[in-house]
């Protein structure tokens, strides 16, 4: 799962979901073994441009 989570084939929320914690805890699992997060920028800027609408 961590491997799939690296190579951005699946999301945080999957990830989670399969190892069956929460996203808080997913975070933590991933950091503690070195994993950083996958977002690319074209994400990041998409959240963002969503939550200045709401």
């Amino acid at each position: 799962m961590m491997e799939l989570y690296k190579a951005g084939k699946i999301t945080l929320g999957e990830a989670a979901e399969l190892a069956g914690v929460s996203l808080r805890r997913m975070l933590d699992i991933l950091a503690e073994h070195g994993v950083i997060g996958n977002v690319k920028m074209k994400q990041q800027v998409k959240a963002l441009d969503y939550a200045k609408s709401l």
